[in-house]
C-alpha cells in the first residue's frame, strides 16, 4: 500500500460529531468557539537549548483531542514511508528501510508543527475526510491555537502525518522510478539509493521536497540536510545503518548527560534506555544502573 486511506464514512453534522465524541452539541460547539482558553503554555527545552513551545491541554479540550484521535485518526492506515508516531512503526524500524543504503539525503523541516496553518489542516477534514464544511470548522478550531497547529496534543502528530495526504504518494512514486527509497518521520525526512545516484538526481530530490513543503506553506531547515555516502557514518532517526543499525554514540552520550544534570524526570529517561536497549543491550544496562 503507497497511499494513505480512510474508509469511513464522512461526518456531516455537529450533532453527528458530537455523537462520536461522546459529548452535547451545544457543549462542542462552546468548547469549539472558545477553545484557547484550553490550551496552557508548558515550554520544553530542547537538548541544544532552544525552548518548544508545547502545551496542556485542559478538560473537556483534552478528552475531545483523545477521542478524535481514537474515532477518527486512528483509523487511517498509512502508507509504509510514514514511520513516525504510528502504532507498529518506530525510529528503528524507519532506520531498517535504508540498511545496505550507498547513499542517504537528509532533510528536516523548519519549525514544522506551528508552522502548520489552519487553512490546510481544513484542506485535510474537508477534502481527505470528506466531512462537511460546518464539522471541518468545527475541527479546526478545536485543534489549533491562533491558527496554528500547536505540539503537545495527542492529535498533533497524526495531523503532522497526514498534511502532505495530496502530495506525497505522487512524489514517493517518482523517486521510486529512479530507484529512490522515501520516508518521513513527522518532520525528518530521509531518501536513498542502493546503488550510485547523480549529482542532478539528488538535487533534483531536494527540489521536489522543497516543492511540496511550499505547497503547505513550510521549508526545510538548511541547516540539517546532509547528503552522505558509504564512506560516511549514516545515521538515520539516531540509528546508524552502515553499522548493524545500532543507536549511534550520539544519542547514548545525549541520554549519559540528561542523567548526569538530572535534566530529565525518570520514566522519560526509562523510555530512552529502553530505546537503547533494542540495539545495545549492554550499554542499556549500565545506564540502568546509573538511574537507579
Amino acid at each position: 500500500m503507497d497511499k494513505i486511506t480512510y474508509q469511513y464514512k464522512p461526518i456531516y453534522s455537529a450533532k453527528s460529531l458530537a455523537l462520536l465524541l461522546g459529548i452535547s452539541t451545544n457543549g462542542l460547539v462552546k468548547i469549539s468557539s472558545d477553545s484557547r482558553s484550553y490550551f496552557q503554555l508548558s515550554p520544553q527545552i530542547k537538548k541544544n537549548g532552544d525552548t518548544r513551545s508545547c502545551y496542556n491541554l485542559k478538560p473537556p479540550l483534552k478528552h475531545i483531542h483523545t477521542s478524535i484521535k481514537k474515532k477518527i485518526t486512528s483509523c487511517v492506515k498509512y502508507p509504509e514511508y510514514m514511520q513516525g508516531s504510528i502504532k507498529g512503526r518506530s525510529n528503528i524500524t524507519n532506520a531498517k528501510l535504508y540498511e545496505k543504503s550507498k547513499n542517504i539525503i537528509q532533510l528536516d523541516v523548519e519549525n514544522f508543527f506551528p508552522s502548520i496553518t489552519s487553512k490546510y489542516i481544513y484542506n485535510l477534514w474537508r477534502y481527505f475526510f470528506h466531512f462537511s464544511d460546518e464539522v471541518s470548522t468545527l475541527l479546526v478550531n478545536l485543534t489549533t491555537l491562533d491558527g496554528n497547529l500547536i505540539q503537545g496534543s495527542p492529535l498533533s502528530s497524526d495531523i503532522a502525518n497526514l498534511i502532505f495526504w495530496d502530495k506525497e504518494q505522487e512524489f514517493v512514486r517518482n523517486l521510486q522510478k529512479y530507484g529512490l527509497v522515501y520516508s518521513r518521520y513527522v518532520d525528518d525526512i530521509t531518501i536513498s539509493s542502493k546503488g550510485p545516484v547523480s549529482n542532478k538526481s539528488k538535487a533534483n530530490a531536494i527540489k521536489c521536497v522543497h516543492s511540496m513543503l511550499k505547497s503547505k506553506g513550510l521549508k526545510l531547515k538548511h541547516n540539517k540536510t546532509q547528503i552522505l555516502g558509504q564512506n560516511s557514518r549514516m545515521i538515520v532517526t539516531g540509528n546508524v545503518i552502515n553499522d548493524t543499525n545500532k543507536v549511534s554514540q550520539e544519542y547514548i552520550d545525549n541520554v549519559y548527560k540528561e542523567i548526569n544534570n538530572k535534566e530529565s524526570g525518570v520514566s522519560s529517561l526509562q523510555g530512552e534506555v529502553n530505546y537503547i536497549g533494542q540495539t545495545r543491550p549492554k550499554v542499556a544496562k549500565r545506564l540502568n544502573k546509573i538511574i537507579n
